[in-house]
């Protein structure tokens, strides 16, 4: 206990304090491994430690985009806090997929209310998921965190969206509709 006491000691050399840093003499695929049992959002929160460190959350192998508590009490807000919240919500998505560097991945989850008007972001997610051969898919657009003045839309995927090169097959898939 007392050897971690003296690592944040001012009085301690580089050279002992590197003797103490075991962490950084990791490789990489371990140091993913330890990011991967982390939730996305406090990986990348790993990006400041070092240069190093500043891409290995980028290989995180779930990315689990939920947003909807975001949305929580919404209807007690205008329109416009909606439209902010998903253009937030859009932005954060869209940055970490044009960060993510990894040839595979996981779990691929979005979970907020996005209608129609948001098509085009959402095509590109799914294409991005299955780009990367994705074994857990969920997308849930639905509206169950606002209030009744907003009414899910229905995301529609097109068969354009998706090419292959090989055939796709889905072992299992939840089709949710309140309205049936």
């Amino acid at each position: 206990m007392s050897e971690v006491l003296q690592i944040t000691s001012p009085s301690v050399s580089k050279a002992q304090k590197r003797e103490y840093d075991n962490i950084n003499e990791l490789p990489d695929e371990v140091l993913i491994s330890v990011l991967a049992r982390m939730p996305m959002k406090e990986a990348a929160r790993t990006s400041v430690l070092s240069r190093r460190w500043k891409k290995l959350w980028t290989s995180h192998p779930y990315l689990v985009f939920d947003g909807s508590n975001s949305l929580r009490g919404i209807h007690y807000r205008s329109e416009q806090v909606l439209e902010s919240e998903q253009f937030k919500y859009l932005n954060w998505v869209n940055d970490v997929l044009e960060s993510h560097h990894d040839a595979a991945i996981d779990e691929f989850k979005i979970r907020f209310y996005l209608d129609q008007c948001y098509q085009s972001d959402i095509d590109d997610w799914v294409r991005f998921a299955f780009g990367k051969k994705v074994q857990r898919f969920k997308l849930d657009l639905s509206s169950s965190r606002v209030t009744s003045h907003v009414q899910d839309s229905g995301y529609e995927l097109c068969s354009h969206t998706l090419h292959f090169q090989t055939p796709l097959s889905l072992t299992s898939h939840v089709l949710k509709n309140k309205y049936v």
